[in-house]
């Protein structure tokens, strides 16, 4: 999988930027696992934990920064990280195997939300409209 996808998406806000890398990295070994017919649960584990992570610190960022959004952010956040726990769940009962429609769905989704959500919020916070609370 090509991750110059991801490499392209940079909104300007270091802890966020890195975190978008270090899924994107993430992704790429799951990729490769899938390919390989290898290691693929314990890859989708490891993408899983750096999604919920990454979302964790994006929502405290969004909600210091008063981002009038947020709900949206967080239902989405919430939607996918749903879809991830039932993929492991059909996975872990035999009903589903981690292959390429799966790294695929993954791909699109993240792509999309980064390009589309995180951008938006990123453009609002270099706006001037969100100010950090106490500052």
């Amino acid at each position: 999988m090509d991750i110059s996808q991801f490499e392209g998406i940079v909104l300007g806000i270091d802890d966020i930027d890195r975190q978008h890398r270090k899924i994107a990295k993430s992704l790429k070994l799951f990729a490769d696992s899938v390919e390989r017919r290898s290691g693929r649960h314990d890859m989708f584990l490891q993408l899983r934990e750096h999604v919920r992570d990454h979302f964790a610190t994006e929502e405290k960022l969004l909600r210091s920064i008063n981002y009038p959004y947020i709900g949206g952010q967080t239902r989405s956040h919430i939607s996918f990280l749903l879809r991830m726990d039932n993929i492991l769940s059909a996975v872990d009962s035999g009903c589903l195997k981690l292959d390429e429609s799966i790294l695929q769905f993954l791909t699109d989704w993240l792509l999309t939300h980064l390009r589309e959500k995180d951008a938006e919020f990123a453009l609002w916070l270099k706006s001037g409209a969100g100010r950090r609370r106490g500052a």
